[in-house]
């Protein structure tokens, strides 16, 4: 026998006769499993996301943005009232998670994300955090009025909705640097 293969029975018939090292083996490969299993259910930041998790947040606040003009756009033409409604719905379902694109340090050279969106600890900041209370306060309010069908009421509160998604980018959105195929 080479020894590769007298190496092997070796091994072999010492799992088979230390039963201790079997359990030990087997709590090993459960406990990494389970840390592979924790480590996969996290929503954190990190470089494997890179930037993707930028050109998600930019694809929610587009969502965001084209849900409030549809609502503001059939308001104004007075064209598929009935779809106001359903707008104002995803609106509220956009913004309610709205803390979850911005997890710790999450920038980039493409991300127009600010650097005071985040404490030194790693948290938001309270006073972001409010605003993007604020922003679904008002994502709630728009929901609430677009079930009626005063349309002024509607309009003022699209409004209002919209100063509060500038108020937002104005302290914590910086100036665009790069382009790309969406912008032409």
């Amino acid at each position: 026998m080479d020894s590769k293969k007298s190496d092997g029975v070796l091994v072999l018939h010492f799992l088979k006769s230390n039963r201790y090292f079997k359990y030990l083996l087997l709590l090993s490969v459960l406990g990494s499993g389970l840390l592979v299993a924790e480590h996969a259910a996290r929503q954190e930041f990190s470089a494997d996301m890179g930037d993707n998790l930028m050109l998600y947040r930019r694809y929610i606040m587009d969502t965001k943005g084209a849900h409030l003009k549809s609502i503001r756009f059939i308001v104004k033409e007075n064209i598929f009232l009935e779809h106001i409604p359903m707008h104002a719905s995803m609106l509220m379902q956009v913004t309610r998670d709205m803390r979850d694109i911005f997890p710790t340090d999450s920038t980039s050279k493409k991300s127009r994300a600010k650097s005071n969106i985040w404490k030194k600890n790693g948290e938001l900041e309270d006073e972001f955090v409010k605003n993007l209370d604020n922003l679904y306060l008002q994502a709630e309010k728009l929901h609430d009025v677009a079930m009626g069908k005063d349309y002024g009421a509607i309009k003022k509160q699209a409004d209002i909705l919209a100063r509060s998604c500038k108020a937002c980018h104005y302290l914590y959105r910086g100036i665009r640097t790069e382009f790309d195929d969406r912008d032409f």
